[in-house]
C-alpha cells in the first residue's frame, strides 16, 4: 500500500512522507505514542498480530480500525492514510504553521538545490569555454612569435606574460567586485 500523489523530490521520487507506507506511518504512530505495538494493539482491541501485519504492510487496515485510532489518539487521518499534514489533528494552528513552513523551507532549499546545479552546469561550460579561448591564445601567440622569428625562450616568455595578463585583469576584477559589494 505504497502511496504516490505525485509530487517528487529533487531526485524525482516522491516525496519522503509519501514513499512511507500506511505501516510505516502507524509504527511511527507507535513510537510517537511511547507505545509498545503490544500495549497498542491492547489499547485498541485487536490482536498483536494484527499491528504487526499491519505494520509490515502485509494486510491494509479496516476502516473501523483506521477510524478508531483517528478518533481515540486524535490523529490527522490525512497523515495516517496519505502522509499529508502533521500526526495529530489536535494540534494548534500555530504548530500546523510550522509544519507548512518546514514543507515551504523544504521546497526552497530543494529549489535552491536545482537552482545551484543549473548554475554549476553554466560555470562549467564557461570555464571549458574560457579553457578553450585560453589556448587559442597561446597559439596564436606562438604562430605571431613564429613569424617574428623570436626564440622558443622569447615565445615562453610572451606566453607567460599573456598568462600573467589575465591573472592581473582577474585580480583587478576581483579587486572591483569586493571594492563594489
Amino acid at each position: 500500500m505504497n502511496i504516490d500523489s505525485g509530487k517528487k523530490d529533487m531526485d524525482g521520487q516522491p516525496s519522503l512522507t509519501e514513499r512511507w507506507t500506511f505501516g510505516s506511518r502507524l509504527s511511527i504512530l507507535i513510537n510517537k505514542l511511547g507505545l509498545t505495538k503490544k500495549d497498542f494493539a491492547k489499547k485498541v482491541g485487536v490482536a498483536p498480530q494484527t499491528i504487526t501485519n499491519y505494520c509490515k504492510d502485509t494486510h491494509g487496515p479496516k476502516h473501523k480500525f483506521v477510524d478508531f485510532v483517528v478518533d481515540q489518539f486524535q490523529v490527522n487521518r490525512d497523515w495516517l492514510m496519505k502522509g499529508k499534514g502533521c500526526i495529530f489533528s489536535w494540534q494548534d494552528a500555530q504548530l500546523k504553521g510550522a509544519c507548512g513552513q518546514q514543507s515551504e523551507s523544504y521546497n526552497e532549499v530543494a529549489q535552491l538545490q536545482r537552482d545551484l546545479a543549473i548554475k554549476d552546469r553554466e560555470l562549467a561550460a564557461v570555464e571549458l569555454a574560457m579553457g578553450r579561448l585560453q589556448g587559442k591564445i597561446f597559439d596564436a601567440v606562438k604562430s605571431a612569435c613564429l613569424r617574428l622569428n623570436l626564440s622558443p625562450e622569447q615565445t615562453r616568455e610572451l606566453q607567460y606574460a599573456v598568462m600573467n595578463y589575465e591573472s592581473v585583469l582577474e585580480d583587478a576584477h576581483t579587486h572591483r567586485s569586493a571594492v563594489g559589494d
